[in-house]
């Protein structure tokens, strides 16, 4: 089901994208930086920026975040700020490993084999 959009939908950037990307890839901001050919500092202003329209607190809570949103990494698609709660069975990455991380293995395996 589309979701329609929404006045206060978050759409990033071409190099806040690029910045999304490499961290979902597990790069630190010297690597980005680095990888971008730009400033860490200037890596650091995206990150910044990104946390603060997605209304995150740090660097790994945009990740998750990006993981419960990853359409937010195309250009003009807007995603909605805020985490998702906990418990949530959307079936985002980020929401499917937090649900499993709190399951016993048996429980976490069925609940993936299932697909949520």
């Amino acid at each position: 089901m589309k979701r329609e959009g929404h006045k206060d939908d978050v759409f990033f950037g071409r190099n806040e994208r690029e910045v999304g990307k490499w961290l979902l890839a597990g790069g630190d901001p010297k690597v980005i930086a680095g990888g971008m050919e730009i400033a860490i500092g200037t890596v650091y202003k995206y990150i910044n920026g990104m946390c603060a329209r997605v209304r995150v607190l740090d660097q790994q809570q945009l990740v998750l975040w990006i993981l419960q949103h990853p359409s937010c990494l195309f250009q003009g698609v807007g995603s909605v700020p805020g985490l998702h709660i906990e418990g949530c069975e959307c079936g985002s990455g980020g929401c499917l490993g937090r649900l499993t991380a709190s399951l016993p293995p048996d429980e976490a395996e069925k609940l993936l084999r299932r697909g949520v």
